[in-house]
């Protein structure tokens, strides 16, 4: 790995200790639990995610297709165990 990309790692990891604010932990955790872009995190939309199989449909991904992602069962705990609107 290089240096660059392990500072890159680091940083996420800190912001996402230090952030108090429930909507940009998922959001960080979503993003990099699950490999997206910066944009497929963006366009994401409730409807998307499928709690009872741990998917979630990204719609005109890279390339303009769609693809299906595992969610993580951290972010899939943390998503049930706060029911918070901006998840559900």
């Amino acid at each position: 790995m290089t240096p660059l990309r392990q500072k890159m790692i680091d940083a996420m990891r800190l912001k996402h200790r230090k952030s108090h604010n429930f909507k940009h932990r998922m959001l960080l955790m979503t993003c990099y639990g699950c490999g997206l872009r910066v944009s497929e995190l963006v366009n994401l939309q409730a409807k998307y995610l499928d709690h009872e199989r741990q998917l979630i449909r990204i719609k005109q991904a890279k390339g303009a297709k769609d693809r299906i992602v595992l969610i993580p069962q951290s972010a899939l705990s943390r998503m049930s165990a706060k029911s918070h609107p901006a998840v559900v």
